[in-house]
């Protein structure tokens, strides 16, 4: 039983429908008619119904008909464009839907967006369609950096990427008109919203892609959500205003417990100093690490050949140590894994003890805050002019610190520190080398061109950061932290 007269209300400019060619269809009468097919084929019971208006004027009154129209409708399909937002008409069509939903108890999924083309400089997205599931029918051409609409002026078989929005648009479309028509059949509570997750449920940020990834994107994406998984964001945040878009992904991690990125030679807009938004996300979810453990997972394609891609900074992003190339198939799975498994916290005796000489002393406060942020304990060594105490007590305190710790980072840092860093090592040489000994690094940090340490022994890591002089390198530390999260005395 279908308590509303149409399923669905197709709100659209007119303009985005005009057709090139007489008595041909338009671009949105097009794509209505072959979504309607594919919902039906996966709509149980009767045959969807689309109420659409079928004129051409662009100036015609707001008829009571329209109004008939969506006040029958369970859902509304809008076709968001330029000319959409220039619409006297598609606002008021909007406002008239929204303020039906107000009355109504389950008013959550029953709005659809399709965008027919990306806003123009200017508009802003109505923030009511901010945080809804968008179905982007239009791409960047790589080379030429303009918009191309898909399917225009009809779509081509060898389009999969409209083919694959449509079909992602149908599956969405029928799933949520199968839910109402079931609860309409099943009087009593709400049956539950498949887009719904329980307050427990695991949180991925799954990074937007460009283009030519946006299929293995939802492909991920519907994998995860298969077995639990909450994905986020659920529509894109807008690139233009970089900062408003930093903030939106930072307060979107805040909640995650990974960051999934997919990754091609493609490094989308590079316009002036900016790096291209996979280069940009992946640099917010780094500073994340700061104040909270975030795993990051990367993923490209094995073929890829990374010498080719577009800039310089998309080539470092791809060689990044958290990139993985391998089938698809086997990163989704390493990220479900991820994702689902119980969280391992450390034991409260693991101990960090971070000595410095004089000269990198902020360094290595910073470096201690940035592992106390991580949930590792963390002891500084005591300056050597520390007031009140004598030296014999600051090396006491420095070898019971040692015979303690579960992990040693020495810094080295300034020119000076080269035989101060040595030092450290080779006085400590049998104590280090003891079957119960701490996991040792040498974070070496800038400046870049200062004499190698020199020192090797078995199980000491490395912590190369001299590119990185304003901050801790958090990838460093987190690769220091896992180690540790695994370290058995």
């Amino acid at each position: 039983m279908n308590v509303h007269k149409y399923d669905v209300f197709v709100s659209y400019a007119h303009r985005d429908d005009e057709a090139l060619q007489k008595n041909a269809r338009g671009w949105v009468r097009t794509l209505v008619e072959t979504l309607k097919i594919k919902t039906d084929m996966l709509v149980r019971g009767e045959k969807s119904e689309f109420w659409m208006d079928p004129r051409l004027a662009g100036n015609r009154p707001f008829e009571p008909a329209i109004l008939n129209g969506i006040d029958q409708a369970a859902t509304l399909l809008v076709f968001l464009s330029v000319q959409y937002m220039d619409s006297y008409w598609c606002n008021r069509e909007k406002s008239a839907f929204l303020d039906k939903l107000q009355h109504l108890p389950d008013s959550e999924g029953r709005i659809f967006v399709v965008e027919k083309t990306r806003l123009a400089e200017g508009q802003t997205l109505p923030p009511e369609f901010a945080r809804l599931p968008r179905y982007q029918f239009w791409q960047e051409d790589p080379i030429s950096k303009r918009d191309t609409p898909l399917g225009d002026p009809v779509p081509r078989e060898e389009e999969t990427l409209y083919w694959s929005e449509l079909n992602r648009l149908a599956q969405d479309l029928a799933r949520e008109l199968n839910r109402r028509r079931a609860s309409s059949a099943n009087p009593g509570p709400d049956l539950p919203n498949p887009d719904h997750f329980p307050p427990e449920a695991p949180c991925v940020y799954l990074a937007e892609v460009t283009d030519d990834l946006r299929r293995k994107y939802h492909e991920v994406k519907s994998y995860l959500e298969q077995y639990g998984v909450l994905v986020i964001p659920k529509a894109p945040h807008d690139r233009r205003d970089h900062d408003a878009y930093q903030k939106a992904v930072l307060a979107d991690l805040k909640d995650c417990k990974l960051f999934v990125q997919l990754l091609s030679g493609l490094a989308g807009d590079c316009s002036g100093e900016f790096p291209g938004f996979p280069v940009y996300q992946h640099q917010i979810a780094v500073a994340c690490q700061s104040t909270q453990t975030l795993p990051i997972l990367q993923w490209r394609a094995k073929e890829l050949v990374v010498e080719d891609a577009d800039s310089e900074a998309q080539k470092a992003l791809l060689n990044q140590p958290s990139v993985r190339a391998e089938p698809i198939d086997d990163f989704k799975k390493a990220v479900r894994e991820a994702a689902l498994a119980k969280p391992q916290p450390l034991p409260p005796n693991k101990l960090v003890f971070v000595r410095a000489s004089n000269c990198d002393w902020s360094l290595a406060n910073q470096i201690s805050d940035s592992l106390s942020n991580k949930g590792v304990d963390v002891f500084s060594m005591i300056p050597h002019d520390a007031p009140g105490l004598t030296q014999d007590q600051i090396e006491q305190d420095d070898q019971e610190c040692l015979n303690q710790c579960d992990g040693l980072i020495v810094v080295y840092g300034g020119h000076s520190a080269l035989t101060w860093a040595r030092n450290q090592l080779l006085v400590n040489r049998k104590v280090l080398a003891q079957p119960n000994r701490p996991v040792v690094a040498v974070y070496v940090a800038p400046p870049p061109d200062k004499p190698e340490l020199g020192v090797r022994f078995p199980g000491m890591l490395p912590l190369e950061c001299r590119g990185n002089p304003i901050q801790p390198d958090e990838s460093m530390l987190n690769l220091f932290v896992e180690k540790l999260k695994g370290h058995r005395p």
